[in-house]
């Protein structure tokens, strides 16, 4: 029989749980936390201050990655839709793991994101593609980014995502780029609401 103790569960987007042994056993203090090892938290990306969602499995405890964004995956297709039918071109929304929906194109929704997207996403400022700055969603550089639109709570907490705006083979006009970071405001104030 297996030690519970030595076995962490992880869920990672779009895949199933993945069982890893660690051999890594931690004691609860007496406010009852853990402190999670850096070598664990480097690999799966977390980071300080990132939510957690605690999840029961029969007799396990189950971390996974909190992402007011995916909870609300249905309503940001929904302001997707009427961004591509408003402004065209192939707009798609992602989190800090993966494309949650795409527009005018088939686009991977389990595969993880490019790190340099994750990295633009927490800089928190709109980004434009340029000669000397490129960026793709994927590390592979298939989907190549033209504009990128930070979504989030703001007020000094961590974004959610990205509003992006994917090669169509031709610029975006400044109404559809606008176009697009109306529907960024519109789901970061929902993301808002939802957190307040």
């Amino acid at each position: 029989k297996e030690n519970a103790a030595t076995r962490i569960l992880f869920f990672i987007p779009g895949k199933d749980l993945i069982l890893m042994r660690t051999g890594i056993v931690r004691r609860i203090d007496d406010l009852g936390r853990i402190v999670l090892p850096k070598e664990l938290r480097r690999t799966l990306d977390i980071s300080e201050g990132d939510p957690l969602e605690i999840g029961v499995e029969g007799r396990r405890i189950v971390l996974e990655k909190y992402s007011s964004l995916s909870n609300m995956e249905g309503l940001s297709s929904l302001y997707l839709e009427t961004l591509y039918q408003v402004c065209g071109g192939v707009p798609a929304i992602c989190n800090k793991e993966n494309v949650l929906a795409a527009k005018g194109c088939s686009i991977s929704s389990t595969a993880s994101i490019d790190a340099a997207v994750k990295e633009k996403i927490k800089q928190s400022k709109t980004w434009f593609c340029s000669q000397s700055d490129q960026l793709s969603v994927f590390p592979s550089g298939l989907f190549p980014i033209r504009v990128l639109i930070p979504i989030g709570p703001g007020e000094g907490r961590p974004m959610e995502g990205a509003v992006l705006l994917l090669d169509n083979g031709k610029p975006y006009s400044d109404q559809q780029i606008s176009f697009a970071s109306y529907t960024a405001i519109l789901i970061s104030r929902l993301l808002k609401e939802i957190e307040e």
